[in-house]
């Protein structure tokens, strides 16, 4: 059940970060146009290009990058949102901080988004048990 599920949300998975990274690389090169002797938005667009060809080309280890960055952001964005000193930002900018409760009612789903794409796009092929083998 689980390999028949990947398999149907593997290609429009594939597509979508493909149109993602493609986005990206686009949005980088046009603001390295706007900003003059500034190679570093060049470097980034060259970067995501390429990773949404070979995504799109299905290149193993691409994929796997691609999983491991989703992987990364799912661990950090939790820690970078939930500590003290957001909060404490908030504070010193005159707002009160929002309520842990509001914050995981939106961060609990794009986690469950990033690492069910971790999951999809991984390479790594399902293996049969060898009890399930002798049934």
């Amino acid at each position: 059940m689980i390999r028949k599920l990947k398999s149907i949300l593997q290609k429009p998975t594939i597509y979508g970060c493909t149109i993602l990274f493609g986005l990206w690389a686009l949005i980088n090169i046009i603001f390295s146009i706007g900003e003059k002797g500034n190679t570093g938005h060049v470097i980034l667009g060259i970067m995501f290009s390429l990773l949404a060809i070979g995504i799109y080309r299905q290149n193993q280890w691409v994929l796997r990058l691609t999983a491991a960055i989703f992987l990364l952001i799912a661990i950090i964005l939790p820690i970078g949102i939930l500590n003290p000193f957001t909060a404490g930002d908030y504070m010193v900018s005159g707002k009160e901080p929002p309520s842990v409760m509001l914050t995981l009612l939106w961060l609990i789903p794009i986690d469950t988004i990033l690492l069910g794409i971790v999951i999809i796009i991984d390479p790594i092929k399902l293996k049969k048990s060898k009890a399930r083998e002798k049934i």
